[in-house]
C-alpha cells in the first residue's frame, strides 16, 4: 500500500524515510484509515525495538509519514526457508517481546505480528514496523494483576464487522481466524507462529488455499519444533508450543511473561544450566515427553551478561551431595566357558546330523552359506552407498525472484532458492515452484568434482 524513500530531514540535519500512500490507494477512505492509523499507533510508542515516527503530513494531496530510517534486513528475508541460530533466535523473541509489551501497555494491539514486519538492523536491532491494523484497547478502571494476565479486550466501537477477519492468515490466532472480539494474546499467538518459523524454517501453519489454513489454525496442533530441528533446547520448544495454544486461556497471558521465559532460558544457557527438560509454570495440553529429547550442545551459544563492576568474592557453591550407592549392573552376556560349551554342543549336533542325517545337514549348511553370502552383499552395499555419498556434488540453485521451492526427481527438498543442495553424480530433473509463477523445469547432468549452478528467471 506504501511507497518509501530515504530523504534529509533540512530543518533537523538527519536522514529519514518517508512513507507516501501508493497512488492507487489514495483516493480509497479504507486505504487513508489504515495508513493513518499506522502513524497515530506507532507514534503514540516511544520505545527502542518500534519504528520512530517522527510526523505526519500532507504534501499536495499526498499523505506521508516520516519515519525513523533503517538499515538492515526484514525477519522474513533473514529466515529464507531456514531455521534461525538459537542464540539469535532467544535475543530477537526477547526484543519483540519487549515491544509487544510497551504497545500492549499503551492499549495497542498490532493485529498482524509476521517476520514481514519485523525488521532487523545491521547491528541486531529488532524494530517492529506496520501498525497498519492496530486497534486501540478498552483499559477496564479495575485493572489489576489478574485482568491484564486475562488480556485486555477491543472496544466495540473500534470493531470490524461481525465475522470479518483482518491480518495475514498463516499467522493469524485462532479467535482472529474467526472473526472473535480479539484481546492482546492474539498478537502473543502470532508471536508463537513467528518463534516458530524462527526455529524451524517452516510455518507452524500452512496449505495451499486459505482454507485449508484457516482450519489447521483452528484444528491442527503443529509438529513440535524439535521433529525439525533437533537442535533446539527443550524449554525453547515448551515456551514456543504454550504461545500456540488455541485456547486463549491456556497460552502465554502476556508478553512479559514470555520475555521473562526467554530471559531465563538465556541465563540458564549462558551458564550451562539449561535442563532436558523443565516442568512449566503455566498449564499446557502437550506433555512433557514430547519435549524429552535432550537440547544439543551447541543449542544456545549465548554471550554471558557482562559481570558487575567489582566482584570482591565469588559466593562458594554449596557442596554437592554424594551419588547414592548403586550396585554394578549384572552382565547379561555369557562368559568364555559358556560360549565354549555352546560351541562344543552345535559341533556335537552337527556331527551326528553329518553322519545319520546327511539330507538335513545338506539344507543346514546351505542355509548358512546363503546367510553368509547375503550379510556379505549388504556390506559391500554399503561400503557403496557411503563411497557415493562422499562423491557427491554442491550444486548452487537461484531464482528470480528468490524463495522458489526446489523438487529434484518430484522430491521436495527443505531448502528454498537461493540454496546448495548436494547431490551424487548422474542426471537428474530439477524443478523450481513459486507461488504466483510458472514452473520451471530442467535437465541437469551432475558431473563428478564439477560444482554446478542452476540460475533461473520465474514468469508469471
Amino acid at each position: 500500500m506504501g511507497v518509501v524513500y530515504e530523504a534529509e530531514d533540512l530543518n533537523l540535519g538527519r536522514r529519514v524515510a518517508l512513507k507516501f500512500l501508493s497512488k492507487e490507494f489514495q483516493g480509497e477512505p479504507q486505504a487513508l484509515e489504515r495508513f493513518q492509523r499506522e502513524a497515530r499507533a506507532a507514534s503514540a510508542l516511544n520505545h527502542r525495538n518500534i519504528c520512530t515516527i517522527y510526523e505526519i503530513g500532507n504534501d499536495n494531496g499526498e499523505q506521508f509519514i516520516a519515519m525513523e530510517l533503517l538499515e538492515g534486513r526484514s525477519l522474513d528475508a533473514q529466515i529464507g526457508g531456514q531455521p534461525v541460530k538459537n542464540a539469535t533466535l532467544v535475543k530477537y523473541g526477547i526484543q519483540i517481546a519487549d515491544a509487544l509489551d510497551a504497545a500492549h501497555s499503551r492499549g495497542i494491539v498490532h493485529r498482524d505480528i509476521k517476520p514481514a514486519n519485523i525488521f532487523v538492523t545491521d547491528k541486531g536491532q529488532v524494530k517492529m514496523l506496520d501498525f497498519g491494523l492496530a486497534k486501540h484497547m478498552e483499559h477496564h478502571s479495575s485493572m489489576d494483576t489478574a485482568s491484564i494476565a486475562g488480556g485486555m479486550r477491543v472496544s466495540p466501537e473500534n470493531l470490524t464487522s461481525p465475522g470479518s477477519t483482518v491480518g495475514t492468515i498463516a499467522y493469524m490466532s485462532p479467535e482472529q481466524a474467526r472473526g472473535e472480539e480479539i484481546d492482546t494474546r492474539s498478537d502473543l499467538f502470532s508471536f508463537g507462529t513467528v518463534l516458530y518459523e524462527m526455529a524451524t524454517g517452516k510455518q507452524p501453519f500452512s496449505g495451499n488455499s486459505t482454507a485449508v489454513i484457516f482450519e489447521a489454525i483452528l484444528n491442527r496442533v503443529p509438529a513440535p519444533p524439535i521433529v525439525h530441528n533437533p537442535d533446539i533446547p527443550s524449554e525453547l520448544a515448551r515456551i514456543i508450543q504454550k504461545a500456540l495454544e488455541k485456547d486463549r486461556d491456556m497460552r502465554c497471558q502476556t508478553a512479559a511473561e514470555i520475555g521473562a521465559d526467554l530471559r531465563r532460558l538465556l541465563r540458564d544457557s549462558s551458564s550451562g544450566k539449561v535442563p532436558a527438560a523443565v516442568t512449566p509454570s503455566g498449564s499446557t495440553n502437550v506433555a512433557p515427553e514430547t519435549y524429552g529429547m535432550p537440547a544439543s550442545g551447541a543449542a544456545v551459544a549465548a554471550a554471558p551478561a557482562p559481570a558487575p563492576p567489582s566482584v570482591p568474592m565469588q559466593a562458594a557453591q554449596p557442596p554437592q551431595p554424594a551419588a547414592p550407592y548403586r550396585p554394578p549392573r549384572r552382565s547379561f552376556l555369557p562368559s568364555f566357558g559358556g560360549i565354549f560349551v555352546l560351541i562344543v554342543i552345535v559341533g556335537g549336533v552337527l556331527f551326528y546330523m553329518k553322519e545319520h542325517q546327511p539330507k538335513q545337514y545338506s539344507q543346514i549348511i546351505s542355509t548358512a552359506q546363503g546367510a553368509l553370502q547375503n550379510a556379505r552383499g549388504a556390506l559391500q552395499d554399503k561400503d557403496t552407498s557411503t563411497t557415493r555419498s562422499r562423491d557427491k556434488v554442491a550444486v548452487q540453485v537461484s531464482t528470480t525472484p528468490k524463495g522458489a521451492t526446489i523438487y529434484v526427481d518430484g522430491n521436495q527438498m527443505s531448502k528454498k532458492t537461493p540454496n546448495k543442495i548436494s547431490l551424487p553424480p548422474g542426471d537428474y530433473q530439477v524443478e523450481l515452484k513459486l507461488e504466483g509463477y510458472n514452473p520451471v523445469t530442467r535437465r541437469v547432468t551432475v558431473e563428478k568434482d564439477t560444482p554446478l549452478t542452476i540460475n533461473e528467471a520465474l514468469e508469471k
